[in-house]
């Protein structure tokens, strides 16, 4: 029993080493970090309750460590969801955080471009502006119709938000959400790229 114990304690030790490292690796040097702030999702949980998305599908893309997925898991357990980042360490680290929270999360190791995202009842977006324009065309092929879609801080050029949420009074703010509809027509895809619409 006395050798049980101290064995215990130093595994724990070089696990909590370990994380240590991971967390110092990730905080240094994998890249920018895009959070949802609380003001922010207490938004966003008002738009799933008026849409009665309790027991959707989500996909987060760009899910990072976790916390918007956690966030909406602890309001509402019977929901779905599938966080896609391209970071090894945030998702390890939102897959060890998803053995201490509730509900359904899956956490993939993938690029968000190249992965499926038509079984998603609704998705999630805060990324760099500069991926919309790729990511509108993704979404126009592959999301069911009446999908929504969710946008903090960012928009599509070419979609027409159904609702505009501002989180501050200040008239140049970026701090809004979002709210659009996949379209009820699914475009053609266009061999070379892009999308065809039906005048």
């Amino acid at each position: 029993m006395t050798i049980f114990i101290p064995t215990i304690i130093i595994i724990a030790a070089i696990v909590l080493l370990l994380l240590l490292i991971l967390w110092l690796y990730d905080f240094l040097l994998g890249g920018e970090d895009y959070f949802t702030p609380q003001k922010a999702l207490d938004q966003i949980n008002k738009i799933i309750a008026d849409n009665k998305c309790e027991k959707s599908i989500i996909y987060d893309l760009g899910s990072c460590r976790g916390h918007f997925v956690f966030s909406l898991l602890d309001k509402y357990p019977e929901m779905r969801a599938v966080g896609i980042d391209n970071s090894f360490v945030r998702t390890s680290i939102a897959r060890l955080r998803s053995n201490f929270h509730k509900g359904n999360a899956k956490f993939l190791k993938r690029d968000i471009f190249d992965i499926n995202i038509s079984a998603a009842d609704l998705v999630y977006i805060y990324l760099p502006q500069e991926l919309l324009a790729r990511l509108e065309t993704k979404l126009n092929t592959e999301l069911k119709p009446g999908a929504l879609v969710i946008t903090y801080r960012v928009q599509f050029s070419n979609w027409r938000p159904e609702k505009i949420i501002a989180l501050d009074t200040a008239p140049l703010t970026r701090e809004k959400i979002y709210l659009y509809n996949a379209p009820r027509e699914r475009p053609a895809v266009l061999p070379w790229g892009g999308v065809h619409r039906k005048n």
